[in-house]
C-alpha cells in the first residue's frame, strides 16, 4: 500500500474540512501536503530529530519538506486494533520506538502522527481528525486507542473531543496521556510576550488560553476510557516549580484533566526518558490488552 496522498493543483481547492491555515499553495508546499497511510520504517530519514526540530522552529519548511502525515508502521490489517500515537513538542514518531517494539504484533497496529509541532495545536488537532476520518471511512475500523505524549496529549485531547461530539463518532474507545501539560507551560507565555517572532504553538501552550480552556469545556466522550500517566524527576529550577525536568506537576496533574481520568500513574522518570521505561512500557501494553479483551469486537465487521 502506497498511502492515500491528498493532492493540490496549481490553485488547489481546499478539502473539505481540511484546516485552511494548513492548506497553502501548492507553490509553496508542493503537489501532496497530506500523507495517509503510508508504511514508513524507524530507519526513515523523515523521522530524524532534524525534521522534528525543523517541524517546531520552521512548521512552514516541515510541510514543505514532509507534509502532514498519518503513518503506518505496517499495511493495514483489519484483524488488528490500531494504536494511534501523538508526539509532542520537536517530536517524531522515533520518540514511540521503544513502546512499539514491545506492541502486541497480533492484536495491534501502530499509526502516527506526524505533524509540525510549532502549528497552532487547533489547527493540527483539526488536521488529524480529518485524516481519521478519512481513513475511518476507507477502512471502517470500529476502535481506535490513542497514546500521546507531552503537547500532543492536548492535540489528542482535541481530536478526540472534535471527533465524538462533532463528528459524532465512538470509535475512540482508550486515551492515555504521558507527561502532557494540560494547563500549558508558562514559559510560553513569556515567549509570547518577548520573541520578536513567536512560535505559533506558543500562544495554545499559555496557561489558561482559549485553546486550553476549550479543552476542558466538554468532557471526553463516553466512550472513551482516559488514563492518565506523569514523570516527577526534575531539578530544581527558578523558572519553573515541582517539575519533571520540563513540565511542572502542576500542569501534568491539572485537576480537570485528573477529574476524567480513571487511574493515574506516576513514575520517578523525566519529560523524556518516561517513553522509555520498563515500568511505563508494560503498564501501557497492560492497559491495551485489558481494553481489547473488554471491547473484543474488532476493526471491520463482518460482510
Amino acid at each position: 500500500m502506497k498511502g492515500l496522498d491528498i493532492h493540490l493543483s496549481a490553485s488547489p481547492a481546499r478539502p473539505d474540512g481540511f484546516p485552511e491555515e494548513i492548506s497553502l499553495s501548492a507553490d509553496k508546499l508542493g503537489d501532496s501536503i497530506v500523507k495517509i497511510g503510508q508504511v514508513v520504517g524507524f530507519d526513515d530519514p523523515i523521522l530524524s530529530q532534524e525534521y522534528g526540530n525543523k517541524g517546531y522552529w520552521e512548521p512552514l519548511s516541515f510541510i514543505r519538506e514532509v507534509g502532514i502525515r498519518l503513518l503506518f508502521k505496517e499495511k493495514y490489517d483489519a484483524d488488528k486494533i490500531p494504536v494511534l500515537f501523538v508526539h509532542g513538542a520537536l517530536g517524531t514518531p522515533l520518540g514511540w520506538m521503544d513502546i512499539v517494539d514491545r506492541l502486541d504484533p497480533v492484536r495491534f497496529q501502530p499509526w502516527f502522527y506526524y505533524y509540525p509541532s510549532g502549528l497552532s495545536l487547533s489547527k493540527t488537532s483539526a488536521a488529524l481528525n480529518w485524516m481519521v476520518n478519512h481513513l475511518h471511512r476507507h477502512y471502517g475500523f470500529r476502535e481506535l486507542y490513542v497514546v500521546a505524549h507531552s503537547m500532543g496529549g492536548l492535540v489528542a485531547r482535541s481530536f478526540i473531543l472534535k471527533n465524538g461530539h462533532e463528528n459524532r463518532q465512538d470509535i475512540v474507545k482508550l486515551f492515555v496521556s504521558i507527561s502532557t501539560p494540560w494547563n500549558g507551560h508558562k514559559l510560553t507565555a513569556k515567549g509570547v510576550r518577548q520573541a520578536s517572532v513567536a512560535v505559533p504553538s506558543w500562544y495554545d501552550m499559555v496557561p489558561d488560553s482559549p485553546f486550553i480552556t476549550s479543552l476542558f469545556a466538554r468532557r471526553l466522550p463516553e466512550s472513551v476510557a482516559y488514563d492518565l500517566f506523569f514523570s516527577y524527576r526534575g531539578d530544581c529550577s527558578l523558572l519553573l516549580e515541582n517539575n519533571d525536568g520540563t513540565v511542572e506537576l502542576s500542569s501534568e496533574l491539572d485537576d480537570r484533566a485528573q477529574s476524567e481520568a480513571l487511574r493515574i500513574y506516576g513514575y520517578n522518570e523525566d519529560h523524556g526518558t518516561i517513553l522509555t521505561s520498563e515500568a511505563v512500557i508494560a503498564q501501557i501494553n497492560l492497559l491495551l490488552q485489558q481494553k481489547r479483551i473488554l471491547t473484543p469486537q474488532l476493526a471491520t465487521p463482518s460482510p
